[in-house]
């Protein structure tokens, strides 16, 4: 079913807005169990355990490469609609934008704008975002300048959720929102990544937009905005919770009638496989049920959101090793 974005539309998954964070990551953990580990059959099992100097990840994950690229190109989407875009709507201190947009939002496109330039894995620390907006307070608009990267590629977004510094005169700073149309914005292609996920940037020099039909939120401690974004890492981990214990599940279920000549050492790792889901799923759901019970702008989760994500990356990466170990590429 991930994979037909008409049947996910039709079923919902384009506006959760009426679901709890915890709902939700229980919803895309689901979407992550959809993907299934198929051995190589092509291959015998070793009758050696492959040196770890030898194993890539990257080079053989769970499913066929075409899957896996069909999976990415439609559960990315869905999650960064699901988090980081839709918690700003809901939590946007414009009333008027936010009914605007939350009235029909199933069917409209937005795109976020939040990491810089030449960022992979997580954006710098907002003080040193080139991406600025200045307040004038005679107009009651805001000016907007900067860059924007690694865009989630599509060509029917109606807008984009642009994240930039605030910009003053003192040395404090802040994180403003803004939901931007497209046709204000130079877009461009950004290149793919190694999955042939397209991405997008954005240039914006001068861009005079008025506060009433822009501005989304403006927190000149940054809370509430990066926990907009922390909850996109917590959707993030619970997709690779999901794949983690399909994974495994399919990894009990094979060996189970295809004995391993190395049944202790499977035992041992068994035993830290099952471990490190126990801890990624506890950490998760209990940072998670912190959005569902704490005002959003009275709590600062966005640090234990990135360590959570972190164990979900770095535990996944181990678990699949480990798999490797035993049943090849």
């Amino acid at each position: 079913m991930c994979l037909d974005p008409k049947l996910l539309k039709q079923c919902g998954f384009f506006d959760l807005s009426q679901l709890t964070e915890v709902e939700k990551a229980h919803l895309f953990q689901a979407l992550g169990s959809s993907l299934e580990f198929r051995p190589n059959e092509s291959k015998p099992l070793a009758t050696e355990l492959i040196k770890l100097n030898q194993l890539s990840v990257t080079d053989s994950f769970l499913t066929c490469y075409e899957e896996k690229k069909k999976f990415l190109r439609t559960t990315l989407p869905l999650l960064i609609r699901n988090s980081v875009i839709l918690n700003s709507i809901q939590n946007a201190s414009n009333d008027g934008l936010r009914e605007r947009i939350l009235c029909d939002f199933k069917n409209v496109r937005i795109a976020l704008a939040f990491d810089e330039p030449n960022d992979h894995f997580m954006s710098p620390p907002y003080p040193f975002w080139q991406s600025t907006a200045r307040f004038d307070s005679e107009t009651n608009s805001w000016l907007l300048n900067g860059k924007k990267s690694r865009i989630v590629s599509d060509e029917h977004y109606d807008y984009f959720l642009v994240f930039c510094r605030i910009k003053r005169e003192s040395s404090d700073y802040g994180i403003g929102s803004f939901l931007i149309p497209t046709q204000q914005l130079n877009v461009e292609a950004d290149g793919t990544d190694n999955y042939g996920t397209r991405f997008q940037r954005i240039t914006f020099e001068n861009l005079t937009v008025k506060k009433a039909d822009a501005e989304v939120m403006v927190d000149d401690r940054a809370t509430l905005p990066l926990n907009m974004k922390a909850s996109g890492h917590l959707l993030s981990s619970a997709v690779l919770l999901g794949i983690m214990k399909q994974v495994f599940d399919n990894m009990i279920q094979y060996s189970s009638s295809h004995p391993n000549r190395y049944e202790s050492l499977f035992a041992d790792h068994v035993t830290q496989m099952s471990e490190m889901i126990y801890a990624l799923e506890s950490t998760l759901y209990l940072t998670s049920s912190h959005f569902d019970t704490f005002e959003p702008d009275q709590m600062d989760l966005y640090l234990q959101a990135m360590v959570v994500k972190i164990l979900a990356a770095q535990y996944s990466e181990r678990l699949l090793r480990m798999i490797r170990l035993y049943f090849r590429p």
